[in-house]
């Protein structure tokens, strides 16, 4: 179990929920709220994709 220090580009938990804001102003066509599941979910994968880090 090895302890990540700061990474550039992660946010903590206060920008993620901005990030659901502010996609859902910049998607107005289909104007409807983002759910808390797939904000989680989006950050989860940016994390596998920029740091091949998983959940264990």
């Amino acid at each position: 179990y090895v302890r990540l220090k700061n990474l550039p580009g992660l946010a903590g938990r206060g920008k993620t929920s901005n990030l659901g804001e502010i996609r859902v102003a910049t998607d107005q066509s289909t104007s409807r709220k983002i759910s808390q599941f797939c904000v989680r979910l989006e950050a989860k994968q940016r994390l596998r994709f920029n740091y091949g880090l998983t959940e264990r």
